[in-house]
């Protein structure tokens, strides 16, 4: 039996004093395993934390400064994409996250769990910056004329400005799609409401 690490996600949805009393009930022993419950021990697994996270940001100055580091996260951002390289996308210097953009865009149409992390990482961009050329950078999206896709650019549009929103909403309402027309309405019938 290996004594390596291991990493233990629960199963359903539950509240954290559930997982800790489940993750305490386990029959196996752990060092670690009783820390979480005590009040000095959570201060230090906190502490921690925070040095981490420090580190993280000491890391992610230093790989900033790399010339070669929009290429190395293009090269990451294909395939099975780990969600952690997104939070580290969101904390670089915009006009490295501009240059992002388009791989951004092409992850963030595709409803997973990485759609909301790449909308973060669009909305920490300026936003008279994003006003003036989000749509330039995603109008392509809108010619598959999906439901989906038109979904998931309003809700981006709408956290931006209303005028990128209801361009979007006109397009919407020109489409075959019945759907994606429908988004257009809502957008309108919405507006009016308010």
């Amino acid at each position: 039996m290996s004594t390596g690490h291991a990493t233990m996600y629960p199963t359903k949805t539950m509240k954290p004093q559930t997982l800790v009393e489940f993750y305490n009930s386990l029959p196996w022993e752990h060092i670690g395993k009783n820390k979480m419950c005590k009040s000095n021990q959570m201060q230090i697994l906190f502490d921690e934390c925070i040095k981490l996270q420090d580190n993280l940001l000491d890391n992610i100055f230093l790989l900033s400064k790399c010339p070669n580091l929009v290429t190395l996260i293009e090269k990451n951002l294909m395939g099975d994409i780990n969600a952690s390289l997104l939070y580290i996308i969101k904390q670089l210097p915009e006009e490295i996250k501009i240059s992002l953009l388009p791989n951004i865009i092409e992850i963030m149409k595709n409803l997973d769990g990485k759609t909301k992390l790449c909308q973060d990482i669009i909305l920490s961009m300026n936003r008279e910056w994003l006003k003036k050329n989000i749509w330039s950078y995603s109008k392509y999206v809108f010619d598959d004329q999906d439901y989906q896709s038109f979904g998931i650019f309003m809700y981006l549009f709408n956290s931006i400005s209303d005028e990128l929103s209801q361009k979007l909403a006109i397009l919407a309402l020109e489409s075959d799609d019945e759907d994606v027309r429908e988004i257009g309405q809502i957008y309108f019938d919405l507006s009016s409401k308010i």
